[in-house]
C-alpha cells in the first residue's frame, strides 16, 4: 500500500488502515509492544497527512494505555469511541465493549467487566457479527466468574466457549472445510511416505539375511 501511494494511486487512508489492521492483529495476539509500535504510525499518517479523528484508532489507544495503567485516559478513550459507533455503527460495539470489559478486568473491577462482556455478546447476537469476539466473550465471562468464585456461571460459560469454538473451528465448520480437507490429503502422503519407507527397510533387512 505505501508502493501504491508513493505511485499515487491510493489515498493515505489505505495505508492508514492498514496499519490500523497491524495493531488490531497484534493487540488480539497479546503483543503491545507491536501493536504500540503500529498505533504511533497511524498517529504518525494522521498527523502529516491531516487525516481526522478516528474513532476505531481511538479505541485502540485507549486499550493500549490500560496495559500501561493509564485507566482515566484508556476509559476516556473508549467510551469517546463507544458514543460514536452507537450513533454511526453499533455494531463494533461488539468489539468496543469486549476491549471495555477486559479494560475493567485488569483495573480489577470484575463486575463491571462483566456488564460490558455480556453487552459485548448481546451486540453481537443482535447484528449477528464479529463471532471471534463472541467467543473470546464467552471464555472472558468464564474467567470473569471464576474470579468471583461463581463456579456455576463459570463452568457454563466455559461450556458455551467451547461449543462456539467447535462451530466456528471445528472440523464441521464451514470455514474450515477446505483446510481439513488439504490436512488429510498432507496426512495421506506422509502415510505413503512411511509406508514406502518401510517396505525399503524391510527389503533391506531381507537382503541382509540373505548375503
Amino acid at each position: 500500500k505505501k508502493e501504491l501511494k508513493r505511485k499515487q494511486e491510493i489515498s493515505d487512508g489505505f495505508v492508514l488502515s492498514d496499519y490500523f489492521s497491524l495493531v488490531n492483529l497484534y493487540r488480539i495476539n497479546g503483543d503491545f509492544k507491536m501493536a504500540n509500535t503500529y498505533l504511533d504510525s497511524c498517529k504518525i499518517v494522521q498527523k502529516l497527512r491531516d487525516i481526522p479523528k478516528n474513532s476505531f484508532i481511538d479505541a485502540e489507544k485507549g486499550f493500549l494505555l490500560a496495559q500501561k495503567g493509564n485507566f482515566d485516559e484508556a476509559f476516556k478513550n473508549l467510551f469517546d469511541a463507544r458514543n460514536h459507533f452507537i450513533e454511526v455503527n453499533p455494531s463494533y460495539l461488539v468489539i468496543i465493549d469486549y476491549l471495555i470489559g477486559t479494560v475493567y478486568t485488569k483495573q480489577g473491577n470484575i463486575k463491571k467487566s462483566i456488564d460490558f462482556y455480556k453487552s459485548s455478546l448481546s451486540f453481537s447476537n443482535e447484528y449477528n457479527s464479529h463471532s471471534d469476539y463472541q467467543l473470546m466473550g464467552e471464555e472472558a465471562l468464564s474467567d470473569a466468574y471464576f474470579k468471583l468464585g461463581d463456579f456455576q456461571n463459570a463452568y457454563m460459560h466455559s461450556n458455551l466457549a467451547f461449543v462456539l469454538n467447535e462451530k466456528i473451528f471445528g472440523r464441521n465448520s464451514k470455514n474450515n472445510t477446505h483446510l481439513f480437507e488439504i490436512k488429510d490429503q498432507f496426512r495421506v502422503q506422509k502415510e505413503k511416505e512411511l509406508q514406502l519407507i518401510r517396505e525399503q527397510r524391510i527389503m533391506n533387512l531381507e537382503n541382509n539375511l540373505w548375503k
